[in-house]
């Protein structure tokens, strides 16, 4: 879509600021393999005349798409064969694309890996495109992947092995990292964009140096973004206002998942449909999908039967007004919270 590539281009041009050395994709950097023919020759137009090095690794999404000495620009490297790695420098970048195997295969090849790096006293960073078993996670965070699992790994796997950072992709909900022994990490930094309406919040990337602990980047790019407005009838704001006050200082680049709650006053001159209409138009152009409604009047527990008993045996109890009407606040606060539940 328009936005994914608006954000490719983006995290290019911050490459460029940056002064990086090298950027890594690390999986699915295509939906689809039929879009890497389509979309080749502007790839290769983008992927050219950089002043770094991208790194591409073939992930489950785009796997079949990526045939042996693909050509993707002269500023990129395809990382398809988990024997060959790419070597910049004083860094050594392994690669494990991705492929329909179990936790013991891939145990094998990441110990054949470490066999091959003895003596050598060059960093050597490895790129995964996999689940990490250790991580609690739901299913929605790995994307519309279902049930089945895609190259399964644990941290145990790393713990004794030469790499000085695991950079993983296939989680997409946010950036995550896990320490292992010696300083090393296992970093997952989410989804460059909100793939799903289940991925919000800003997204980040990993900026980091080769040895040093994993630093968070955050993008301008397009996500989506949960905004939980629960309205409060006690405030000296009127509830439009409340609304106001909660989409200030949103990021331009968020389309919003908008929900209204709590209770508005309804004696204040706007009704509930005055105030639906209200908030449409106030969020207009900015959201994802349709505002979810779940306010109501207070005037419905004013009149309520239990509220009501509670009132008059308030006024007949002594006290100062002051006091009486805190307690009848309490009393209409608790009642809220139980009736929304």
């Amino acid at each position: 879509a328009d936005e994914r590539w608006q954000a490719l281009v983006a995290l290019l041009e911050l490459g460029s600021r940056e002064k990086i050395d090298l950027m890594v994709i690390c999986g699915d950097l295509f939906d689809r393999g039929a879009d890497l023919l389509r979309l080749q020759d502007s790839v290769r137009q983008v992927f050219s005349g950089l002043p770094f090095t991208v790194l591409v690794l073939p992930g489950n999404h785009d796997a079949v798409a990526f045939g042996s000495g693909l050509y993707l620009g002269d500023s990129a490297a395809v990382l398809d064969d988990w024997q060959r790695p790419f070597e910049q420098e004083s860094t050594v970048v392994w690669g494990l694309p991705f492929e329909p195997l179990g936790g013991k295969e891939i145990l094998g090849r990441l110990h054949n890996m470490a066999g091959r790096t003895a003596g050598d006293r060059r960093r050597h960073l490895l790129l995964l495109h996999g689940e990490l078993l250790d991580a609690f996670f739901s299913r929605h965070e790995l994307g519309e992947e279902g049930d089945e699992r895609y190259m399964p790994v644990k941290l145990s796997y790393f713990q004794q092995l030469p790499f000085d950072a695991i950079l993983a992709g296939h989680f997409h909900s946010s950036f995550r990292v896990w320490s292992l022994e010696r300083g090393r990490y296992f970093v997952y930094p989410g989804s460059p964009v909100s793939v799903t309406r289940r991925e919000t919040g800003q997204r980040k990337v990993n900026l980091f140096t080769p040895g040093g602990p994993p630093g968070e980047y955050a993008l301008d790019t397009f996500h989506f973004a949960e905004v939980a407005i629960k309205l409060d009838p006690f405030t000296a704001a009127g509830p439009l206002e409340q609304v106001r006050a909660a989409l200030t200082g949103l990021h331009p680049a968020a389309r919003l998942l908008v929900t209204v709650g709590g209770y508005m006053d309804g004696t204040a001159g706007c009704s509930e449909a005055e105030l639906a209409a209200q908030v449409r138009t106030l969020i207009e152009g900015r959201c994802a999908a349709a505002p979810v409604f779940t306010f109501k009047d207070i005037g419905s527990i004013l009149a309520d039967d239990l509220f009501q008993a509670f009132q008059a045996r308030l006024e007949q109890e002594e006290g100062s007004p002051e006091e009486k009407e805190r307690r009848r606040e309490l009393a209409l606060r608790a009642m809220m919270e139980v009736k929304l539940c």
